[in-house]
């Protein structure tokens, strides 16, 4: 039997994520009326020789957080997201969902991108504009 017997072209959505993201996402085509299946095309994995330049932003008044998986390498590194350290951002509702899982908590959140968090992030009074900063 070939892997994508299972597959029929007109009711089917084959979903390539990778395990455990887009949660949502086959729920919502279920309700749809719609049949997937998952053939996840990538994983995602933390460098382990990134785990001494991520404590080192610890150092840092902001961590901006631009995907849930960034929050797994921070949690896989075994770092921690003290309340008494750097202010935490998060891309959207999962990434802070996800931090608060880690046992932080995101007090910037975006609307689920990037340039919408950087535009959050840069509106905020405490945090100097780059125009301001060139002038």
């Amino acid at each position: 039997m070939s892997p994508m017997s299972d597959v029929t072209s007109d009711v089917t959505v084959v979903l390539t994520h990778g395990a455990g993201r887009l949660d949502a996402l086959a729920p919502a085509l279920h309700a749809a009326g719609l049949r997937t299946v998952h053939r996840p095309l990538t994983e995602v994995r933390p460098h382990p020789e990134a785990k001494p330049e991520a404590r080192d932003l610890l150092a840092l008044p902001w961590l901006l957080f631009a995907s849930r998986s960034a929050v797994d390498a921070w949690t896989a590194f075994g770092l921690p997201l003290p309340a008494d350290g750097p202010r935490v951002g998060a891309v959207g509702d999962g990434t802070a969902a996800a931090l608060a899982r880690a046992g932080g908590r995101a007090t910037l959140v975006g609307r689920g991108t990037a340039a919408d968090l950087a535009r959050a992030f840069l509106a905020r009074p405490e945090v100097p504009s780059a125009s301001a900063a060139a002038v």
